[in-house]
């Protein structure tokens, strides 16, 4: 899948601890009620005080605001980790989804965090929120409406840690999404050889292919993420395989103008003059002088 409509697409799926029964976690898919209980409105305002009143109260933990959002997937999107232990503490849903099918469990591994500095700046309470929900029996092979699954929120995120600890609670690293993509072609766009790594590490197929025969490899062109090139060919990526389209690794990285992913790609074997179903060579898709003149040393034409 192009790595640009891959991360447009996730970017609108995306924006201590008690175990339960799983009668208590198992609720009806959400609908939105157009409007926020004060049990949400307080967490959205991050008084956490009102909350516990309200609790204490008999306020529905499990109660539908707009969106279909619960208190505990509102909890989790304020960055709260206290929030989030007392509404499990009081019988929260911990595998409710909203109207995006988006669980707590979901924003908690990626949709707080839109690049790998984001991630790394708010890890620790990420992964801490993380770790608590997973206690609490939330389900780490769950998907989204688009067929997005949680480690591919993480791997997309940059969030090698809350990446790794998924992994570790038996997240399935070859499981396909809705476009057929992996977590490990999830996170090649971005760049994050961390998570690359930890993917492979994990036993990630490094040559599965997505709907449009696309691979990890190929993938990483949307980044400037030679680490990641070199992670996958180490790990024996395909250097010359193709897409539906006809297009190799090289030809993206020649095209997207990623000078160090395509003198990685030609040290490693990468025919310079495979073409395309459109008869284009890597060359002819060349947009920067640099990565022409690599081409060119290495014997491509156009």
């Amino acid at each position: 899948m192009n790595c640009i409509l891959r991360s447009a697409l996730l970017a609108l799926a995306l924006l201590p601890c008690f175990w339960f029964p799983s009668h208590a976690q198992d609720i009806p898919p959400a609908k939105d009620i157009g409007s926020n209980t004060p049990l949400i409105s307080a967490l959205q305002a991050k008084d956490l005080d009102s909350a516990k009143a309200l609790i204490a109260a008999g306020a529905d933990v499990n109660a539908r605001g707009s969106g279909g959002t619960t208190a505990l997937i509102q909890a989790v999107q304020m960055d709260c980790t206290e929030c989030v232990e007392v509404l499990l503490a009081a019988h929260a849903a911990v595998n409710a989804k909203d109207g995006e099918g988006i669980t707590a469990l979901m924003y908690a591994a990626g949709e707080l965090y839109q690049d790998s500095a984001k991630a790394l700046a708010g890890a620790e309470g990420n992964l801490a929120r993380l770790k608590a929900l997973i206690a609490a029996g939330a389900d780490v092979s769950a998907r989204n409406n688009d067929g997005v699954t949680v480690l591919m929120y993480a791997a997309t995120a940059g969030n090698v840690n809350g990446l790794k600890a998924l992994i570790a609670a038996g997240a399935n690293v070859n499981e396909k999404g809705g476009d057929g993509s992996t977590a490990l072609e999830a996170a090649a766009p971005l760049g994050s050889a961390e998570c690359v790594k930890a993917l492979l590490a994990a036993g990630a197929e490094v040559n599965a292919r997505d709907n449009n025969g696309s691979t990890a490899l190929m993938e990483t062109s949307g980044a400037d993420g030679t680490e990641c090139v070199e992670a996958l060919l180490a790990a024996h990526a395909e250097v010359n395989a193709k897409d539906n389209m006809g297009r190799t690794a090289l030809m993206s990285a020649a095209r997207q103008g990623r000078l160090g992913q395509v003198k990685a790609l030609v040290a490693a074997g990468a025919a310079v003059n495979a073409r395309d179903n459109e008869g284009l060579t890597a060359l002819a898709s060349a947009k920067n002088g640099d990565v022409a003149a690599i081409l060119r040393s290495a014997g491509g034409t156009e």
